[in-house]
């Protein structure tokens, strides 16, 4: 378990990154090795150095709340884009003066910060903000593992008069960071179903899949896209009047993720797991494709489905957050997850191959023309459903 991950030692991190400057971490540092220095020797010399160091800190303390930044003081962060795991994201802080004095020498960074999240140690330094002024700035996060993760505390503070230690204000401005996995080179071509009209299924979300064809217009309904609007005749009856369009039939997948984890090397496999089916998704998000989820739960299994492109993102990053479990309840999935009509391709991705898990894949093929499994264990998935007909292994 690494160190952040234990909340006291978060806790003093967060403590000794938003609090202390570079000279006052030297400052601190000095103390500790003479109280250290004190307790082994004794010496007058080292006596008198520790309480230096300890009045430095505790005046820079208090003529610091005499210089600490007004409320006056406004702060937005904007969107911050998507990363990939491993990588740096760059977003923009906006800060604004809305008081009568300048405000000089202010540092803005992150606070407490979830361990997946590592900021700039140094944060940023703004030198003056002028009344009526608004500053940008740039301000980065190292994101060490894919997820949803909120972020809600930003720090404005100042380091005078001394410049040992952060005096400042915390504003709560909360935003999410949206971590995508490594992308994981995998072959994608083979999982992509060939639309059939008798095994596709019709998407009713016209605004997203469109044919040429016009079966007529409708009154204008929330959800419709400013080209679906029929003009000629919105001016004819003097409200807005949306095309029919006739429907398309399309591909649909199901994917049905195994999240149990029972040692070290399934939560890895669960890295993998998301990482392919990330990729996936993105695969078929420009193939008009209908796509249900189920993820095992706590309680069975949820469920969710996409229709169009809005749709399938939301869904891949409910994905990216996903999280094991210790035990999937294969005996609930009739209960919380009925499959009607049948997809035309579901893919299982297993942790391992077991006899439960082997009844449950028994117990889906009737509800799909298709099947393809993923699993950490490829070697016992061919040798289960290698003479499989209908049952392909994820290679």
């Amino acid at each position: 378990m690494p160190p952040l991950d234990h909340p006291p030692i978060l806790w003093l991190d967060d403590l000794y990154r938003g609090l202390l400057t570079e000279h006052g971490r030297i400052i601190f540092w000095g103390g500790i090795l003479s109280a250290l220095s004190l307790i082994a020797s004794g010496s007058y010399l080292i006596a008198v150095s520790l309480g230096f160091t300890i009045a430095v800190i505790l005046l820079s303390f208090i003529f610091g709340f005499l210089y600490r930044p007004p409320v006056s003081l406004q702060i937005r962060r904007q969107e911050i884009p998507i990363v990939v795991e491993g990588n740096e994201v760059y977003y923009r802080v906006e800060v604004s003066n809305q008081g009568s004095r300048a405000v000089k020498q202010v540092w803005i960074e992150e606070r407490g910060l979830v361990p997946e999240l590592r900021p700039n140690s140094k944060g940023v330094l703004v030198s003056q903000i002028l009344p009526g002024q608004c500053c940008s700035i740039i301000l980065s996060l190292k994101c060490l593992r894919r997820g949803v993760y909120s972020i809600d505390q930003l720090q404005v503070a100042t380091a005078l008069p001394l410049g040992f230690v952060k005096i400042g204000r915390r504003y709560n401005v909360e935003s999410h960071i949206v971590v995508h996995p490594e992308s994981d080179d995998c072959e994608l071509d083979s999982l992509r179903q060939t639309s059939d009209p008798e095994v596709g299924v019709i998407n009713q979300n016209r605004s997203t899949t469109r044919t040429s064809e016009l079966l007529g217009v409708r009154p204008w309904r929330n959800g419709d896209q400013l080209r679906d609007v029929h003009w000629r005749a919105t001016a004819r009856y003097g409200k807005l009047v949306s095309k029919e369009l006739a429907p398309i039939r399309t591909d649909s997948y199901c994917l049905i993720l195994d999240l149990e984890a029972k040692t070290a090397s399934d939560e890895r496999g669960i890295d993998v797991m998301i990482s392919r089916t990330v990729c996936f998704l993105k695969y078929v998000l420009p193939l008009n494709a209908t796509v249900s989820l189920y993820w095992s739960h706590q309680k069975g299994f949820l469920s969710r489905q996409a229709f169009n492109e809005g749709e399938l993102c939301q869904l891949i990053e409910d994905v990216v957050g996903l999280e094991s479990i210790k035990r999937v309840k294969f005996n609930r999935w009739d209960d919380s997850c009925p499959m009607d009509p049948p997809a035309d391709h579901m893919i299982l991705m297993l942790t391992r191959i077991d006899a439960q898990r082997l009844d449950f894949v028994n117990k889906l093929k009737p509800y799909s023309k298709r099947i393809t499994i993923w699993s950490n264990h490829r070697k016992q998935a061919e040798d289960q459903w290698g003479a499989d007909e209908k049952i392909e292994v994820w290679k």
